[in-house]
């Protein structure tokens, strides 16, 4: 998919029209309103940090804040322009996950035998040859220029339920499996009763209905994500993409409110470590995790670590993954002004914790601390 949109229609009008500028597989991300009709004409123009987040503010101004919840991925559909025939038909929604939504655990119909077929979704139904397609039915979108293997290696991954994910609000990995855009459900709604079903409680817009709820259901807020600092010069991992690459904070700012009552959202401008010269983008802070979080993991895994003697443990294969993490600790210690091998030390064995190896060599002073350093 080159880019996405979405649309909520009432009796086969769009009632808006939702661009979703961030998107990865079953993650739908950063969405800003591309049109919308007279009723919701003052949300033109908004940003939010996930497809989630828009469709619960819509459903608020259309039905009220205490009205239930918004089944965004059943009840949003795209206009699908692409090569329709029978073996189209035979695979789509065909697959099903469990997602938690809502405070229940739900099944969700997707499509994992059209990973790899190239769709142009349209703001609009002009186009001729297009159909509306459910946006449940649509995932897992594919993002232009990712190869098959990668693709189908990542999905694999995705559905893997042993999987360990971190919950986070803004569409972060669920530790069930379930894929971060299921987890922006929390803010369409109410969690429903125990002894509800959904098709008690739920009545989609698509049979003319509002969303109704027993009023009196408790909420179900998300653990609250940490904070951490995005000071210029400090560096992050992405939530998805590339996210074994360490990446320098080159600037950031503050968007437009998403939701009343919320932090405004801030933007990051990183770029990549590697390879030297990258170009650099924005995304979503909501989108990175520091340092910290993944240095320790991706460096044990390669196998990073120097020799008893000091010698470096760069690879001959992927060095640049390797140069991009000592840049990091060197970008990130000038920042924080403290010794790059100390911080390191944070990195990759953390406060207080005797190192069973040397630092790397090529940071300053790591000739003086040959032995481990406590």
């Amino acid at each position: 998919v080159r880019q996405a949109f979405v649309a909520l229609r009432i009796e086969s009008r769009p009632l808006i029209v939702l661009r979703v500028c961030s998107f990865e597989f079953f993650r739908l991300g950063l969405t800003e309103v591309h049109w919308a009709a007279p009723i919701l004409s003052g949300l033109k123009g908004r940003q939010f940090q996930s497809l989630g987040q828009a469709a619960h503010e819509v459903h608020v101004l259309l039905f009220g804040r205490d009205e239930g919840y918004c089944n965004y991925t059943s009840e949003y559909e795209a206009y699908c322009i692409g090569r329709f025939d029978e073996t189209w038909d035979a695979r789509l929604g065909k697959g099903s996950r469990v997602v938690d939504a809502h405070g229940q655990r739900l099944h969700q119909s997707f499509s994992p035998d059209l990973l790899n077929t190239y769709v142009e979704l349209a703001p609009d139904s002009l186009a001729n040859g297009g159909r509306w397609v459910r946006c449940c039915d649509l995932l897992p979108l594919v993002p232009l220029g990712m190869s098959d293997s990668d693709a189908a290696a990542r999905l694999a991954r995705e559905l893997d339920p042993s999987r360990n994910r971190r919950l986070a609000p803004g569409g972060a990995h669920a530790a069930d499996g379930s894929s971060g855009h299921d987890r922006d459900d929390w803010r369409s709604g109410r969690a429903q009763g125990s002894g509800a079903s959904s098709g008690d409680c739920h009545r989609g817009l698509a049979h003319g209905g509002a969303c109704g709820l027993a009023r009196g259901a408790s909420e179900n807020a998300p653990p609250k994500r940490a904070r951490f600092s995005t000071k210029n010069g400090l560096c992050v991992y992405r939530r998805m993409g590339d996210v074994d690459m360490p990446h320098e904070i080159v600037d950031h700012r503050l968007v437009e409110q998403a939701v009343h009552g919320q932090n405004s959202m801030k933007m990051l401008m990183i770029r990549p470590l590697d390879p030297p010269g990258a170009r650099q983008f924005e995304v979503p802070y909501v989108e990175t995790v520091p340092l910290n979080d993944r240095f320790k993991e991706v460096w044990c895994n390669k196998g990073w670590d120097p020799g008893p003697d000091g010698s470096t443990g760069r690879p001959h294969s992927n060095a640049g993954l390797y140069d991009a993490h000592v840049t990091a600790v060197k970008l990130q210690a000038r920042t924080a002004k403290q010794p790059e091998v100390a911080l390191f030390h944070q990195l990759r064995w953390g406060h207080n914790v005797l190192a069973l190896s040397p630092p790397p060599p090529e940071l300053e002073g790591a000739g003086d601390a040959l032995l481990p350093i406590a």
